[in-house]
């Protein structure tokens, strides 16, 4: 028929999708749509993540609460909707699908929930809350949808019978349209409240009169001034007057689509503000009203011995900001909402993980990497001593003590790296200083510890090709120990460098990474592992959004790799130019072992590192790590250590056998071979075929001056078994 229709009290958006059948349909109400908007902008600002909602399976609930989904989406927030049918059983004295729906919202265990329900269905929906232990505790938020039930002064509680459903109620909110009394209307109201004649002269002129007689509700609210009258008043109030503004707006004889199009386009300032409605759906803008948010809270000045009684009171509005059409809340001045435990602290927005799993190093690899550390420092202590204490003997001043006690605290510093990388570190929001530093100190001390030894090994294999370079072209050279610390010196500084720009510029930071595919219901993160990585500062916000790195440890880890892995090949290179000289005199052998030991051990163990990484299984990452520090050290120390004590140990069991005639003849032997030496040397005897070697003072002073030279004459030089392949001796006749 074409005659446009307005309405004050239909709210379901169900009605903005029946545009085709109902074009002419309007309103001056916003539609559930915008009651969900302020709902969710609210629950929002309590930063709550995951809500509840019970609802009522007819029109009106199905739609409020599937606007409150879409509304949830966009805020980031998920809710979780389980409906409900009031039907009685039998005996009329249960509602079993109230009791089974409300079994099944339970066992979410959320700590927010929505309820949409009509005021009668709210005992049993209360009571099978409250059994399941999700409403009336400490810790659980109720917020009520479009209803002034519970604001009537009226409303008590039996003390004996309903103290659980007055506990619920305590802390509950209800969010309501807020349109604010308007002094003239609620005056008219009155008036025709108590004028028995004018009510009579209102029915007479409707179609339908009987339809007011026999509606109670409107009997309550026009007698009694019942809860809600205001809203129920000024939104019909509105639709009246929006027809006439409509009617009178609209040019010469116009037809129904004619009035409804004017209808749709109209501002007018109405009651409760101005009114604009939707261009295509004819229903009234939620930004041009404002929600309320009230606190319902138990009455101790209200409440008798046998009585129970509520309080409300204005917490906050929801409404248009000034400067924008976005919904924000206002906290009420002086009257924060009152929670379940009747504090003014929200409650957590979810319960505690459950099962949080920190991937952490164990105790027990822990444990194993200690002893090895410290068994291998211990290896060293031992040797570094050993070599003090017989620094005077032959076969350690021919290795020089110097590098040998060098060699001893770089191994050191270097395997006291395990202890700081087994620093189990522990979530902190105030920051971790002491997971920081080890993190930080733990490359300073493996990479400036094996600075320090791999620059003694550097300095011997140096030493060895530099004597025998200068033998092949017979010329005299003296090795000062000064010498071979150029190696030392120039390692040590580029390393230092690289570690303190590194420190500067991108220091590594404890953290702990939570790993995406370990999620609890609610979508948090329940496993995370530990990692010493280059702070990130996020360009986003929110776990959702990207971050980008502001510098990369890579350039620098990388710039260490091959300094000291050039380092360990240029010792090779040294070692392989001295293989020539006896093992007695330049330990080539040994030392080229201990080098390429290095060389090995870093190429079999790394690729594990990546096989086994950190968000894997932590425990055997820091094994591997650990086990290769202190096998790299080990392998060192016993290789170069224990053929000097080997040998040393040797001689001394030679001379305690050969007893005092023994010791006589090592004498004469000794001073034999003094007396040939200085012979030799004194008549410039040439020692031909010696491949360069020249004479006795090409031999490194630093290490075998005068006295070394006689005193080994006899070991080195006057028996041919300890010269390489292609030596002669030619002896004085």
């Amino acid at each position: 028929m074409e005659i446009p229709s307005i309405s004050g009290t239909s709210t379901s958006s169900q009605l903005d999708a029946t545009l085709d059948t109902s074009p002419l349909f309007s309103r001056t109400v916003p539609a559930t749509d915008g009651d969900a908007l302020a709902a969710a902008v609210y629950l929002k600002s309590l930063n709550v993540t995951h809500v509840g909602c019970f609802y009522i399976n007819d029109a009106w609930g199905f739609a409020y609460q599937a606007d409150l989904q879409r509304q949830a989406s966009k805020a980031g927030m998920k809710i979780i909707s389980v409906p409900y049918l009031p039907t009685t059983d039998s005996a009329g004295q249960t509602y079993p699908d109230i009791e089974a729906a409300m079994e099944k919202l339970a066992q979410h265990d959320l700590r927010y929930y929505v309820l949409l329900m009509y005021s009668g269905h709210w005992k049993p929906v209360f009571r099978a809350a409250i059994q399941r232990g999700i409403m009336g505790m400490p810790g659980y938020t109720w917020f009520l949808a479009d209803s002034n039930y519970f604001f009537n002064n009226e409303l008590a509680l039996d003390r004996e019978t309903e103290s659980d459903l007055a506990q619920g109620l305590n802390g509950m909110g209800v969010l309501n349209l807020g349109l604010e009394p308007h002094p003239s209307l609620t005056d008219a109201m009155q008036q025709f409240s108590s004028d028995t004649a004018l009510q009579e002269e209102f029915y007479s002129k409707q179609a339908y009169p009987e339809r007011f007689h026999n509606q109670s509700h409107f009997h309550q609210l026009v007698t009694d001034g019942y809860p809600g009258a205001d809203l129920y008043f000024q939104a019909n109030y509105h639709a009246v007057m929006a027809l006439g503004l409509a009617a009178c707006q609209t040019p010469g004889l116009f037809r129904g689509p004619d009035l409804d199009q004017t209808l749709r386009q109209l501002e007018f300032n109405g009651t409760s503000g101005m009114v604009r409605f939707h261009p295509i759906t004819g229903t009234r803008l939620p930004t041009s009203v404002q929600y309320t948010m009230t606190s319902l809270v138990l009455s101790d000045e209200k409440s008798t011995e046998t009585e129970i009684k509520l309080d409300h009171f204005l917490a906050a509005t929801i409404r248009s900001s000034s400067t924008n059409d976005q919904m924000v809340v206002v906290p009420a001045a002086g009257n924060p909402f009152r929670y379940s435990d009747n504090t003014t602290i929200p409650p957590m927005a979810l319960p505690p993980i459950a099962g949080e799993h920190l991937k952490v190093i164990s105790s027990s690899a822990q444990v194993v990497a200690w002893i090895m550390a410290s068994a291998t420092i211990a290896l060293a202590l031992v040797f570094l001593g050993g070599t003090w204490c017989y620094k005077n003997r032959t076969v350690f001043r021919a290795a020089q003590p110097i590098f040998l006690a060098q060699l001893c605290v770089g191994i050191i510093i270097m395997v006291t790296s395990v202890y700081p990388m087994s620093y189990n570190g522990v979530p902190d929001p105030n920051g971790n200083a002491g997971a920081d530093l080890a993190c930080m100190i733990t490359p300073w001390l493996f990479v400036v510890g094996y600075t320090i030894a791999i620059s003694a090994l550097m300095a011997k294999a140096w030493r060895l090709s530099k004597l025998i370079l200068s033998g092949r072209g017979m010329k005299r050279i003296t090795v000062h120990a000064q010498d071979v610390l150029l190696p030392f010196m120039l390692l040590m500084t580029l390393n230092v460098g690289i570690l303190t720009a590194w420190t500067v510029v991108a220091p590594l930071t404890y953290q702990r990474v939570w790993l995406e595919d370990h999620i609890d219901f609610y979508g948090r993160r329940v496993e995370s592992y530990a990692i010493c990585q280059t702070e990130q500062q996020s360009t986003g916000r929110g776990d959702d959004d990207s971050s980008s790195s502001v510098s990369s440890s890579g350039p620098f880890l990388i710039s260490l790799a091959v300094l000291n892995l050039g380092a360990v090949f240029v010792a090779l290179y040294q070692c392989y130019v001295a293989r020539a000289l006896p093992t007695s005199f330049s330990e080539s052998k040994y030392l080229t072992l201990s080098i390429a030991s290095i060389f090995e051990t870093l190429c079999i163990g790394a690729p594990f590192l990546f096989l086994v990484p950190t968000d894997t299984d932590p425990s055997a990452h820091f094994s591997i790590q650990s086990s290769l520090v202190c096998i790299i050290g080990t392998t060192i120390l016993l290789l170069l250590f224990l053929p000097k004590f080997s040998e040393r140990n040797q001689a001394l069991g030679g001379a305690a056998a050969s007893g005092p005639s023994g010791r006589a003849q090592t004498a004469m032997i000794s001073n034999a071979s003094l007396h040939s030496t200085r012979s030799y040397n004194n008549k410039s005897h040439r020692i031909s075929g010696l491949n360069g070697l020249g004479n006795s003072r090409a031999v490194d002073r630093s290490g075998l001056d005068s006295g070394s030279v006689r005193g080994s004459a006899h070991s080195l030089f006057e028996d041919e078994r300890y010269l390489p392949q292609g030596f002669m001796m030619i002896h004085r006749t």
